[in-house]
């Protein structure tokens, strides 16, 4: 599995596993189809199973079973203090140093590794700056070692990450600066997924900026724009949920509402 850390995928080097390891690998794949099914007991007893015939001293193998757990409880909503530490027990297997003071430093990161980290960032109430450099870390080696359809795949959803956790930090700079990253690697790609997200972050920051200096109306009608941008998008993905956060935002927050006719002439 640490192949990842080199931006090779595992299901490439089948061929030359032994036995042992290729049970292993078949074993990952059904646990995955699992939750992916939310075929959650099904999905636990293989965890059990797996753990069975992996290697005794297998960090790396225990890693992986801890995030299929982690991705078991954020799927049936147990965001608590046991995930959490589960997380960070997790990433501790491969990266004994993750969060200690002054040791956030340059290297390589498997898949599984980057998917624990976001996660325990995201459902980790504690904010530090050591958070967003990892992330940053994280996106400079995506950028290095993984191909281009890899680094769309997986560098989108860190910058969202990022914007998420800078604003957190009101580094709201910062954050416009990485969603203006995010946009430009959305352009010469394909997928639309986060591009409504990033338009609707963008105004949340720049309403952020705008308080924090004063109101005027340049600012509020570049809002307005982020706004019916993200709303757009939304609707023509059929996210009505995503949709009506916008309208209730803009009416809240920008005593501003976006009509059908509006829709029409665009």
């Amino acid at each position: 599995m640490l192949l990842g850390r080199i931006g090779r995928e595992v299901t490439r080097f089948e061929l030359i596993l032994n036995a042992e390891d290729y049970y292993l690998n078949q074993l990952r794949i059904e646990i995955n189809e699992n939750i992916e099914e939310k075929n959650y007991i099904k999905a636990k007893e293989k965890i059990n199973l797996y753990r069975q015939h992996m290697p005794a001293e297998g960090k790396v193998h225990e890693q992986f079973c801890c995030y299929m757990e982690c991705r078991i409880l954020i799927a049936q909503n147990e965001i608590t203090e046991k995930l959490s530490a589960l997380l960070l027990r997790a990433i501790r297997y491969t990266i004994p140093d993750y969060l200690l003071e002054n040791c956030v430093s340059r290297r390589l990161y498997s898949p599984v590794e980057i998917e624990l980290i976001r996660m325990h960032i995201t459902y980790n109430d504690r904010k530090c700056e050591c958070n967003e450099v990892e992330l940053f870390l994280i996106m400079d080696f995506v950028t290095e070692f993984y191909s281009l359809k890899q680094q769309e795949k997986i560098e989108i959803p860190l910058l969202v990450d990022c914007v998420k956790y800078e604003i957190a930090l009101e580094k709201y700079n910062r954050a416009l600066a990485s969603i203006e990253r995010a946009l430009d690697i959305i352009s010469v790609g394909r997928s639309m997924q986060y591009v409504g997200e990033l338009h609707f972050l963008k105004a949340q920051v720049l309403s952020c900026v705008q308080n924090s200096i004063d109101k005027n109306r340049e600012w509020q009608d570049e809002c307005k724009r982020e706004c019916f941008m993200a709303y757009v998008v939304f609707g023509v993905m059929g996210k009505k949920e995503e949709k009506e956060e916008i309208y209730k935002y803009c009416l809240e927050k920008l005593n501003w509402q976006i009509t059908e006719q509006m829709m029409l002439s665009d």
